[in-house]
């Protein structure tokens, strides 16, 4: 272990060498510090919320190999638009060096923050700065304690462990959260015509003509293209017009005004069925604007960058070639989410932190299933998280995605799990396989959790990693050249949801995030997590818990995986059809 460069830094001395550098004051706490007698104290417990900003400093010089660590205590019931707790590397000339976090935090308990790597700024003079902010509404509040600061060079102190939690008391019922992720697919074009949701009967072309929208079978021998630019031309500049100038990916037979279809009714009655028994979402959108490649790292991170610590403002667009994660590193298109701008490229492992990070520090168990040919690929989002496929966590994804069953036979299903099936189950089109797969998988996963003892405490969730190149006719609101995409699916099913209940509400795939972050109490990861709600209007945690009814399919769910039918279970022959 290094020396510690920071001077009082657990304020033993009270706030001397802390330097306050906001327009409100930072105070001395006895509160719950996790070693010593003191911290520091930004903000207020309770409304009305501080207006401005309660931040203290400490100016050093960066050593070489420097790591930083912190314990940090935040809570917050405001949105990240209006409050959120920080920290700031920052230069003698006010710019900002690195923002290691910027988070609207409801944990309410200690939690260790780091290492953060500062390699990169070595030897220069830094002040590191530690701030909560608000705009003084008198319905919220925002707070932010510290304590134990160390930056040095090497490792730190080793953080004290966090006991294994239960979901909050008295927060939530909720004690297992599922995850299925499946593929290409917009709202439009899988619940067209379900009761009482948003869905359109009529198109318009980019000559501003009406389209008929019209029925295909759910899986098609063709694939429509879905890539960064086939986004911006559907969207045409926000007039929802472009998608009779979509094109084909592979295969061939697509007929006219292609993405202006629907999948049949029949193909998707497991769907309807699981949405009656729940909650559809018919406002619920995709977190970016690209391929599965990002659609399975928003999943778990609410982010597909920065690309590296020298772009911030850069992100993984569409799908890498020549290889697909840490494993193998291939090299694809990204974009500045600030400029739209796409003349540079990503290498596919990066090391930005996951929602995984999160339940591990906090003791919570998760799982990610998937096929053990796509472990290391494009749908395997943590292959491509460095610290995790290099280190313990990588224990946590799983194959094959089917152990899920056998977990929850044995009772060993994790608190968390994703649950990514093969391609031929995926509803990716393009495929020569039956309709019934995607269905047939998904609802094997929910009447394997529903029909167990996990069924008491568990929310199981469908939803999609992209639109696909299908039409869908709402317009979705404008964060930046990237983000968000258009409306995906969305079921929800839960002891607790809200049987039958069409949500109309904004939801976005960083609702999971936000809603796993609620149930287990971790912060904020400060990305589309923290401008997306947590599903409160979906589920009704007071109400008596509802039994499961099994969602019938034709034909036995073994039929996915035998060997005599190769059509079931096959791979693509081009991992780029995986998109």
């Amino acid at each position: 272990m290094g020396q510690n460069i920071v001077r009082n830094p657990d304020f033993g001395e009270g706030l001397r060498y802390w330097k306050q550098c906001g327009t409100v004051a930072v105070h001395l706490s006895n509160v719950h510090p996790p070693g010593g007698l003191h911290s520091a104290f930004a903000g207020t417990k309770a409304p009305p919320e501080l207006d401005g900003d309660a931040a203290i400093c400490q100016t050093v010089t960066v050593p070489a190999r420097a790591q930083l660590e912190f314990y940090v205590n935040q809570q917050t019931n405001d949105v990240i638009k209006y409050a959120w707790q920080s920290a700031q590397l920052v230069a003698p000339n006010g710019k900002v060096l690195k923002t290691l976090y910027r988070v609207a935090a409801f944990g309410g308990d200690w939690q260790f923050e780091g290492p953060y790597g500062l390699r990169d700024l070595a030897g220069r003079r830094v002040t590191l700065k530690l701030d909560a902010h608000g705009n003084g509404d008198v319905h919220t509040y925002v707070d932010q304690y510290l304590d134990d600061v160390w930056l040095g060079s090497g490792a730190g102190p080793t953080p004290q462990p966090s006991p294994t939690p239960s979901p909050i008391p008295g927060r939530t019922p909720i004690k297992h959260i599922i995850i299925v992720l499946q593929e290409n697919r917009t709202f439009d074009n899988l619940f067209h015509g379900y009761p009482g949701a948003n869905y359109a009967k009529t198109g318009y072309n980019h000559k501003g003509k009406a389209v008929q929208l019209f029925e295909l079978p759910l899986m098609t021998p063709w694939d429509p293209s879905h890539d960064y630019k086939d986004w911006v031309v559907e969207y045409n500049g926000g007039k929802m017009n472009g998608f009779d100038l979509e094109s084909i990916d592979y295969g061939t037979g697509a007929p006219k005004d292609f993405a202006y279809s629907y999948a049949r009714r029949a193909d998707v009655k497991a769907y309807w069925d699981l949405a009656r028994e729940g909650v559809v979402g018919d406002a619920t959108f995709a977190d970016h604007r690209s391929q599965s490649y990002a659609g399975h790292l928003y999943p778990i991170a609410g982010t597909s960058g920065p690309i590296d610590a020298a772009d911030p403002d850069w992100y993984a667009a569409d799908n890498p070639e020549y290889g697909s994660s840490c494993a193998d590193e291939g090299f694809g298109v990204a974009i500045d989410i600030r400029t739209g701008a796409t003349n540079k490229s990503y290498k596919s492992c990066f090391d930005f932190k996951t929602i995984g990070d999160l339940l591990t520090k906090r003791g919570v168990s998760w799982r990610y299933y998937v096929d053990s040919a796509d472990k290391e690929g494009v749908v395997s989002g943590y292959a491509s998280i460095l610290h995790v496929f290099d280190g313990s966590q990588w224990a946590n994804v799983v194959s094959p995605e089917t152990t899920i069953f056998s977990d929850v036979q044995n009772g060993s299903l994790p608190a968390v799990s994703w649950v990514i099936g093969t391609y031929a189950n995926s509803d990716h089109p393009g495929q020569d396989v039956p309709s019934s797969n995607g269905p047939k998988w998904v609802s094997s996963v929910f009447n394997a959790v529903g029909k167990s003892q996990y069924w008491k405490d568990s929310a199981i969730i469908l939803t999609y990693d992209d639109w696909g190149g299908w039409y869908d006719h709402v317009k979705p609101v404008t964060f930046d050249y990237f983000e968000p995409g258009f409306r995906i699916p969305l079921v929800i099913v839960s002891p607790y949801a809200r049987r039958g209940y069409v949500s109309h509400e904004t939801h976005y795939i960083g609702s999971i995030l936000h809603f796993i972050e609620h149930t287990y109490g971790l912060r904020s990861l400060g990305t589309s997590d923290a401008r997306s709600d947590r599903f409160a209007d979906c589920l009704d945690l007071t109400q008596k818990p509802l039994p499961y009814i099994p969602v019938k399919v034709p034909g036995s769910f073994e039929s996915l995986f035998e060997t005599d039918l190769p059509a079931y279970g096959r791979h693509p022959q081009d991992p780029a059809q995986r998109d």
